[in-house]
C-alpha cells in the first residue's frame, strides 16, 4: 500500500512489504522414515519503506517428507541346539540351524548371509563291544526304515545305525514289518504304526499278518483269510483268502493255508493299486522231491530267488526268475 504525506519542501510515500515466491524445498533431512524440509520466502516485494508495514505471516514453511519405511537388513539369531548324532559310534553328524529373524528383512532390506545351518562330526570313536547272544530275534524284516525284528517273548528290536547291535524298542509285537514305515501285529491282533522315539499308534482293524514295502504300500490279512489293502485311512478287502501277505518290488505275494504261494497280477514294481488277480504259480516253480519246497538261494533278509520253468507263460514280467518273499515258503 502506497500512502504519502506533504512535507515542507518534498512528499515522501509509504511503502509496506510484500512476499516474494517461496523458494524451492530443501533436502529432505532423512532418507527413509520420515523427515522433514523447508522453504522461505523474503520480505521484498516490495521491501518496507518510508515506514510502510511489514509482510504478514511467516517467512518458512516446513512438511514432511521420505516418510516410506528404511529397508531392514536382516539378522541371524543364535544357533540352536546341535541335532543327536547320527552315529553311536565310529563316526557321525549332527546339525544345527539359525533363523534370519532378528530381525526379519522388512521393506526391500537384503537376506541374511551366510549359512543357516552348521554341521560337524559326532561319536568318532570306536563302538564298544556287543553282545547280542542273550537276544534271539526269531522274526525280521528288512526296510528303508531299517531291520526289525521280535523275539518269542513279543519284545521288538531295531539293529541300530552301525548294523552291529540290537536295540530293544518300547512296546510288544507279535510281527513287524519294515518298509518305508514300520508297522507291526501286537499281542491282541491291533494293528500298529511306529511314529519314532518308542511311540506306536493303534491303527483300528484286527490282522494277523501286515507288510508294507520301500514305497509305503501296506497290505494285511484277517483271521478270516481275507486280504485287505490300505488306502489312504481305510482298509479296502481285496478278492481272495491268504494267511500271509508281502508287498516287495517284485509286486504282492500270498500264501494260503494249504501253503500255495500267489502273485498278484499288476503290482510287480510295488504299484499302488489292487492289482487284477491272483495267479498261482506254486506249480510253475522248479521244487525239490519234497513236496511244497521250492528250490532256493538265500538273498537277502527279505527275499530269495526261486527257480521258473521258462516253459511255462505266467502273468509275470520276468518268466526266468523272480524275488518270492522268504517267509511265504514252508
Amino acid at each position: 500500500m502506497r500512502r504519502s504525506w506533504r512535507y515542507p519542501d518534498q512528499i515522501q510515500e509509504m511503502v509496506d512489504g510484500g512476499w516474494s515466491q517461496y523458494g524451492d524445498w530443501s533436502y529432505c533431512s532423512a532418507e527413509c522414515g520420515g523427515g522433514t524440509q523447508t522453504r522461505s520466502r523474503n520480505c521484498n516485494n516490495p521491501a518496507p519503506a518510508n515506514g510502510g508495514a511489514d509482510c504478514v505471516g511467516d517467512d518458512s514453511q516446513t512438511q514432511l517428507c521420505n516418510i516410506d519405511p528404511c529397508p531392514v537388513d536382516g539378522g541371524w539369531s543364535q544357533y540352536g541346539e546341535w541335532s543327536d548324532c547320527s552315529a553311536k559310534c565310529l563316526g557321525g553328524t549332527q546339525n544345527r540351524s539359525r533363523k534370519c529373524n532378528n530381525p526379519v528383512p522388512a521393506y526391500g532390506g537384503a537376506d541374511c548371509e551366510g549359512d543357516e545351518s552348521q554341521t560337524q562330526s559326532c561319536n568318532n570313536d570306536q563302538c564298544p563291544a556287543c553282545d547280542n547272544s542273550s537276544i534271539e530275534v526269531t522274526k525280521v524284516s528288512e526296510g528303508v526304515a531299517g531291520v526289525w525284528g521280535v523275539n518269542s517273548a513279543e519284545d521288538i528290536f531295531k539293529l541300530d545305525t552301525d548294523e552291529s547291535c540290537w536295540v530293544k524298542v518300547p512296546g510288544k509285537l507279535r510281527h513287524v514289518s519294515s518298509g518305508a514305515t514300520v508297522w507291526g501285529i501286537g499281542p491282541n491282533w491291533n494293528v500298529y504304526q511306529y511314529l519314532g522315539d518308542g511311540d506306536w499308534l493303534e491303527i483300528p482293524g484286527n490282522f494277523t499278518d501286515v507288510d508294507v514295502s520301500d514305497k509305503g504300500h501296506l497290505w494285511g490279512v484277517d483271521s478270516n483269510q481275507n486280504v485287505f489293502r490300505r488306502t489312504g485311512s481305510s482298509w479296502v478287502q481285496v478278492p481272495g483268502k491268504a494267511v500271509r501277505v508281502r508287498v516287495t518290488e517284485a509286486g504282492v505275494w500270498a500264501r494260503n493255508v494249504q501253503n500255495d504261494i500267489f502273485y498278484r497280477t499288476g503290482t510287480y514294481g510295488d504299484q499302488d493299486c489292487s492289482g487284477t488277480v491272483w495267479e498261482n504259480v506254486s506249480e510253475r516253480l522248479d521244487r525239490t522231491s519234497s513236496p511244497g519246497k521250492i528250490t532256493a538261494v538265500v538273498s537277502t533278509v527279505r527275499n530269495i530267488i526261486a527257480g521258473l520253468d521258462i516253459n511255462v507263460n505266467i502273468n509275470l514280467p520276468d518268466t526266468a526268475s523272480v524275488d518270492v518273499p522268504e517267509d511265504l515258503i514252508v
